[in-house]
């Protein structure tokens, strides 16, 4: 819908479907309804219940099913999506709502999405979550419904630090 949602900026009651989004951009932030979110998105999907036309996200930079960061508030949306991520560059997040959530809220939000990591640059550590690849105190996480399946076959085992796929890292979000 947008690249930025600035501070005041209000999404509210969109649905994107049967849309491909595909950004080979190592620093981009990419989501489904905005790159970055500084306002409030509220009432959003990406995907649709009974739809055939699942939409799809793939990236190798910040990546969320909503967002690729948030420093805003996302409330009430949902991600019905196949998710795809390729890590190239280190410090680079993706996860089922937000990639990378410095600060803000994210709550009352539901997956229903895949999440496949296709492969990885070498000696690239992905910080990887259900809900957000990374997350700070200053992030609030309430009331997430989890049914994201998360495959990292492709990320060799040794680069598989940051995530939080089997629930037991926190570094980002399962929800």
């Amino acid at each position: 819908m947008c690249g930025i949602n600035r501070a005041g900026g209000i999404l509210s009651d969109i649905t994107v479907e049967g849309t491909e989004i595909s950004v080979n951009r190592n620093l981009s932030k990419v989501g489904g309804i905005t790159g970055v979110n500084q306002g409030t998105i509220s009432s959003c999907g990406f995907g649709k219940v009974l739809s055939l036309q699942i939409p799809s996200i793939f990236t190798n930079g910040d990546m969320g099913g909503i967002c690729g960061e948030n420093t805003g508030t996302i409330n009430g949306c949902y991600v019905i999506a196949i998710m795809e991520y390729y890590p190239s560059v280190n410090n680079r997040s993706a996860g089922g709502i937000a990639g990378y959530s410095p600060s803000g809220t994210i709550g009352s939000c539901t997956l229903l999405a895949t999440f496949t990591v296709t492969g990885s640059d070498a000696n690239i550590y992905p910080n990887i979550g259900a809900v957000a690849g990374h997350i700070t105190s200053s992030t609030s996480i309430s009331n997430i419904t989890n049914h994201l399946s998360i495959n990292l076959d492709a990320l060799p085992v040794s680069q598989r630090g940051n995530t939080c796929a089997d629930g037991s890292r926190l570094y980002g979000y399962m929800g």
